[in-house]
């Protein structure tokens, strides 16, 4: 499936300083075409996908920050890393429809004294069931009633720890790092278990 054009993206920041903390805001917009052919009736399809992104950074304090960022669009499943959410789908005429997915971050990071941190996120990925009907009736698509691949939602809470021992003016450094994660994925179809 060829692209016309290289994905677009436009992305304006602003990092205001207030007293001695450090803000951050930005703000994306995606662009991308996809074009399919049919060999049986000799049409060509296009589709123009859009997404945006907005994201905040800000430091009540200068030893905590606050993060938070979002992300929708229609046709950009494939800038949701490690989701593996479809872009689009292609219907039995080689039209394509095009999935609308989203993302969301929220976390904060504490410098809890001069060598010790602390982190905690919750992130959420989600994607809309698109499907069509195909040439003998069946369900064609992301998110087939029936089957277990595809995710409506991934969520993923995570914590941790980073303790730097030393660290040089240059680039050598010597941390020690924990996490801990809590990760919970939902399929369209979630298959029942009947004791025997």
């Amino acid at each position: 499936m060829p692209n016309p054009f290289p994905d677009i993206i436009g992305k304006i920041a602003f990092d205001p300083k207030i007293g001695s903390t450090h803000q951050h805001f930005d703000g994306a917009v995606l662009v991308r075409r996809f074009k399919t052919y049919s060999l049986d009736t000799d049409t060509t399809f296009d589709k123009t996908a859009i997404g945006g992104a907005l994201t905040a950074a800000v430091e009540p304090v200068s030893s905590v920050r606050l993060v938070a960022t979002g992300f929708y669009s229609s046709g950009g499943g494939r800038y949701i890393s490690n989701t593996n959410l479809p872009d689009l789908i292609i219907n039995h005429d080689a039209s394509m429809t095009l999935v609308t997915t989203w993302s969301s971050l929220i976390g904060t990071e504490i410098q809890a004294a001069s060598k010790t941190s602390l982190y905690a996120y919750y992130s959420a990925a989600h994607a809309t069931r698109t499907v069509s009907t195909d040439v003998d009736g069946s369900t064609i698509g992301f998110g087939v009633p029936g089957s277990t691949a595809a995710n409506e939602r991934i969520v993923e809470a995570t914590a941790g720890l980073i303790h730097t021992f030393f660290a040089t003016r240059r680039s050598a450094a010597f941390n020690s790092w924990g996490s801990n994660s809590y990760l919970r994925r939902t399929p369209f179809s979630v298959p029942r278990w009947h004791a025997g």
